[in-house]
């Protein structure tokens, strides 16, 4: 009997898995070999969280780009700040030249358009992003503000919108001036549009909570389908006018919906709705029906929602709680090389330092022996059962200092050799045997130092001096030749949150610091571990932080908040990480927090037989 492989000269896959690395296409089928069942790949359309801008803002930002690459500029109440999106977190880009709300963009990440909105009155003011800076373009013809765009930044798009009244113009951008061209039939405030110039969909929008749509063919306005939910504001996305997203928005005053439409050109279908229901910062012109990213919105949040349709489920990376701290505590240090194989010791409880040393196995903490010296605000350095404790302060609020040192092996603690400068708030990286000692304080805070230690297993030896004087500095990397040093603060209450990189024998100063992303003092931060440092994730902080950035060799971006603000202890790596108490009482003095990075799990259909 001839085989199919015989008539065809094709045969079904075989994979271990659902996935074997390879190119994966929809509607494909395998045999799974683990599972004993022939598969289908599907593509599967989800919303799934993502990490929250920098800056809340509420509606009416510029949003233009795609789910991998990102930009959201402006906003209410009028602000310059300009983020960008990688698919992951978001970073600081260059700010407006004008401050600027209730408006829209278009283009992209590195070819961004901006035009009109409210500055306090109308403007015809527009903009041009070059991936790193905005400078002026020509002016609207008509000053406006709530109007809807689509397009790209040679090729643009502005409709309709708010003058003194409702008005019907249309406008276009050649990447020089702007012209006027057909009206739209009815106009409409607050609505939004996507697509390009010459295929577009002018979506939603305007008083009343609107079900109409209008397409645009680069000369002429027609009607398009009727949406199934009757709204104003809302997000938006789409290529053209055949393939475009409506999400969320207004339906009545003060009434958001969760809602989701998709468009084909010719009727609007619902799919699966956002998590939360809000007026967005404004629409995504570069996205897609099958790709978007729905950020900001009315109150001021800082939410994103990432939508993908495509054979992979994602799940985005996500903090969970963990076992609870034996002995609550602020100032706590610790380390560890993995999420399951952790470790802490001292610490600050109310009215004393803390001696005693903990470790995690993944599910629970576990006490350990005791440190010699009970102390507050060290170096840490190493794993589980090669750990280092540099230096600290051995009183409550900082003073006295110590020089004194500590060796852990997995059982007890041993006194080593100590510090050449005493010294608490004091940041550390690498290993147990090859760790270098940063910064820090002689006297719990008055005065900084810039003082840098190498350890090699034995003895601490002097090395050329941080750039900067600060304590609280927080490190990661190997101290032989990688090593990232970030945040910290000079004189109290002076911050310094700029990022230095050691290569074994000098600093250098990085240009982009942590000011743009986290607002809060930065002080008191941890780094998860990371070798080399090229993904770092810093947590925590001073003034019960949330905070969570990540560092990728070039920029800091956001990651999804903690739920508890601390001055965390952090260990694990930027995939699987965790975050350690950190405070002296309330919620964050035991609390626990498991950090799993983004998942991409291939969607597979098993094909029934009878």
């Amino acid at each position: 009997m001839s085989t199919y492989q015989t008539l065809k000269g094709l045969k079904v896959k075989f994979l271990g898995a659902d996935t074997s690395g390879d190119r994966v296409q929809e509607g494909e089928l395998f045999y799974n070999s683990d599972a004993y069942k022939m598969k289908s790949h599907v593509a599967v359309g989800a919303w799934s969280s993502g990490s929250p801008q920098s800056t809340a803002r509420a509606g009416g930002c510029g949003v233009m780009g795609t789910t991998t690459a990102g930009l959201i500029a402006g906003g209410a109440p009028n602000i310059v700040n300009t983020e960008e999106f990688d698919g992951v977190g978001w970073a600081v880009g260059g700010n407006l030249g004008t401050a600027r709300n209730t408006y829209g963009g278009a283009g992209t990440q590195t070819a961004g358009l901006c035009a009109g909105g409210y500055t306090g009155s109308n403007t015809a003011n527009s903009e041009e992003y070059n991936g790193t800076a905005w400078t002026e373009g020509n002016n609207l013809n008509t000053a406006r503000r709530a109007y809807a765009t689509a397009g790209t930044q040679t090729a643009g798009l502005l409709i309709s919108g708010y003058t003194t009244t409702i008005v019907t113009s249309v406008e276009e951008y050649d990447g020089t001036s702007w012209s006027e061209v057909t009206d739209i039939p009815a106009g409409r405030t607050s609505g939004g549009a996507a697509g390009i110039q010459t295929s577009a969909i002018q979506i939603l929008g305007g008083d009343g909570s609107l079900v109409t749509s209008f397409e645009y063919d680069g000369t002429n306005w027609t009607a398009g389908g009727e949406l199934s939910t009757a709204r104003a504001q809302g997000g938006y996305s789409g290529t053209n006018q055949n393939s475009a997203l409506a999400i969320s928005g207004e339906t009545a005053p003060g009434a958001v919906t969760v809602n989701v439409e998709n468009y084909d050109g010719t009727s609007w279908t619902e799919i699966a709705n956002v998590t939360t229901a809000r007026n967005p910062s404004g629409n995504s012109p570069g996205g897609s029906a099958s790709s978007a990213f729905f950020s900001g919105g009315a109150g001021g949040t800082q939410l994103t929602e990432e939508w993908n349709v495509s054979t992979s489920t994602i799940t985005a990376g996500a903090w969970s709680s963990g076992g609870n701290l034996t002995v609550g505590r602020e100032s706590i240090r610790g380390g560890g090389l993995s999420q399951n194989a952790s470790w802490v010791a001292g610490g600050e409880a109310p009215g004393a330092t803390v001696n005693s040393s903990e470790e995690y196995n993944g599910t629970a903490w576990t006490e350990g022996n005791n440190l010699n010296t009970a102390r507050r605000a060290g170096g840490t350095a190493g794993s589980q059962t090669a750990a280092l404790y540099t230096g600290g302060n051995t009183a409550p609020g900082g003073t006295p200092v110590t020089a004194n040192s500590e060796e852990y092996n997995g059982t007890s603690w041993t006194e080593g050799n100590n510090l050449n400068t005493a010294r608490g708030e004091v940041g550390n990286a690498g290993v147990q045997t090859s760790s270098l000692s940063v910064g820090g304080s002689a006297d719990g805070g008055g005065s900084a130092l810039n003082n840098s230690e190498s350890y090699n297993g034995t003895s601490y030896s002097n090395e050329t001096v941080f750039p900067t004087t600060g304590y609280g500095v927080v490190g990661t990397g190997t101290a032989e030749t990688a090593a990232l040093f970030a945040a910290g603060q000079g004189p109290y209450p002076g911050t310094n949150p700029t990022v230095r990189t050691w290569d074994g024998s000098s600093w250098t100063v990085i240009s982009q610091d942590l000011s743009g992303i986290v607002q809060q003092t930065t002080r008191g931060k941890s780094f998860f571990n990371s070798s080399p440092y090229e993904n770092a994730d810093i947590i925590g902080g001073q003034s019960s932080s949330t905070f969570h950035g990540n560092w990728n060799g070039t920029v800091w971006s956001t990651r999804a908040v903690m739920s508890v603000g601390r001055q965390a202890s952090g260990s694990g790596t930027a995939t699987s990480g965790l975050a350690t108490s950190g405070a002296k009482s309330g919620s964050g003095a035991q609390a626990t927090e498991e950090w799993d990075g983004e998942t991409v799990v291939e969607s597979a259909k098993t094909i029934d037989f009878d």
